[in-house]
């Protein structure tokens, strides 16, 4: 009977012990929080915030609004990066787009490498919890492929010719006549002048009949293609509206590869086409 009343004694102590630490705010630990159900693809948008940008459209499928923080792209046909601090939510049901840099290719001597599968790395937060999430990118992957093939574009063009304007005089009209030099800065591959174009400023017309407008063979250094450079466009609304007066769009076919660019333009090049600009206007 005593053993009874001990054991009888020691339960009642022990449960008012721990009613006593539940009372004091120890709670069994909460269930693991389910990560958010989430997708993205990788978007080029028309209009984006900032230059230089690509679109990456999160998709929450879950009931819970989700909070991204961080995003890093990650393929073996990118540059390592460390990512980009973001701050985007995203409804329960819905599509939000996160901007990110452009990220940097990994070319090698190829213009048009083929890409390889893609992974958006992202942090996100919901429910005050963090979360590490990895989502796959489509593969292949259309937009990855553009943003791969005009970055090795450009640095095959970086590596290969500069392209200027030069040799400025003026036409009894007022009219601008000059050169558009294609000049070698690495390599021997052929180079061919294709197309040059103006913009609502200024239009430019090569006085040689083309395309092409000029060749630039093996062995040889520069290319010189006579052009008229006019005002486009005088009305105050087109003046004031223009957002890039000196974008003058060409486009190059340097061995088998067709490379876009745009001429460089210098405050030489500009004090000349502004005082054109104000005779014709």
């Amino acid at each position: 009977m005593r053993y009874l009343r001990v054991v009888a004694v020691g339960g009642f102590v022990l449960l008012a012990a721990a009613a006593s630490l539940f009372g004091a705010g120890l709670r069994p630990s909460p269930e693991p929080s389910e990560p958010p159900r989430l997708s993205a693809s990788l978007e080029i948008r028309r209009l984006n915030p900032q230059p230089d940008t690509v679109a990456l459209a999160v998709t929450n499928a879950g009931d819970t609004e989700v909070t991204v923080r961080h995003v890093r792209l990650v393929s073996a046909s990118l540059a390592e990066s460390a990512g980009t601090e973001v701050s985007v939510t995203v409804p329960a049901d819905a599509t939000r787009d996160v901007f990110i840099p452009v990220p940097t290719a990994m070319c090698g001597d190829d213009i048009a490498p083929a890409t390889a599968p893609a992974t958006a790395e992202l942090r996100v937060s919901s429910r005050g919890v963090e979360h590490a999430v990895a989502l796959p990118l489509a593969h292949p992957n259309g937009t990855l492929d553009r943003l791969v093939g005009r970055d090795c574009a450009t640095a095959l063009l970086a590596r290969t010719a500069r392209v200027e304007f030069g040799d400025w005089r003026s036409a009894p009209s007022g009219v601008l006549l000059g050169e558009l030099r294609v000049i070698r800065v690495g390599g021997d591959l052929p180079i061919t002048l294709d197309s040059v174009t103006g913009n609502p400023h200024y239009a430019v017309t090569p006085v040689t009949a083309g395309p092409p407008l000029g060749e630039l063979p093996p062995g040889t250094a520069e290319l010189s293609v006579p052009v008229e450079v006019d005002a486009n466009r005088c009305d105050a609304h087109a003046l004031a509206e223009a957002k890039k007066p000196w974008l003058f769009p060409f486009r190059l076919t340097v061995g088998a590869w067709e490379v876009p660019g745009e001429v460089t333009v210098s405050e030489t090049d500009q004090a000349a086409m502004e005082a054109m600009q104000a005779v014709r206007c």
